[in-house]
């Protein structure tokens, strides 16, 4: 981790959905290093993604107008074309898919993606869409 001092921000992950009475998002803070590197702390874990790594992911979801699937969960198959299969061939590891909610989070709240939660089963969940360009 950066040797400086790095300014942690909140944000909760992707999901409007409601279970049990209980919002399914969750919270964490995360900063990026001088280095461009983003540090992401959920409750005991954290874990780094390179600028390249951000970058790779706004890059694929600009290329694909029509929305790319988040497919994040660690305990299912995931889409093939999903953030979460993306990141597994970058980072050649498959622990990595649950982190990349915390990171499509990120590209939400630094207004350089959108998203829609399409609910729960088959071909929904979690949606990102490039920057809308009038905004």
């Amino acid at each position: 981790m950066s040797s400086g001092v790095l300014q942690w921000k909140k944000c909760t992950t992707l999901s409007k959905q409601i279970r049990e009475g209980r919002p399914v998002a969750k919270e964490f803070v995360w900063a990026k290093d001088k280095e461009g590197s983003i540090h992401i702390k959920s409750r005991k874990s954290a874990k780094t993604f390179s600028s390249e790594d951000y970058n790779a992911m706004i890059s694929y979801v600009s290329a694909n107008p029509s929305g790319v699937p988040l497919g994040s969960r660690r305990d299912r198959d995931i889409p093939s074309d999903s953030i979460g299969a993306l990141m597994e061939r970058r980072r050649k590891t498959s622990s990595i898919r649950g982190w990349c909610s915390h990171l499509a989070a990120i590209a939400v709240q630094q207004n350089d993606l959108s998203y829609d939660d399409k609910g729960r089963g088959p071909g929904r969940g979690v949606w990102l869409y490039p920057k809308d360009m009038d905004s």
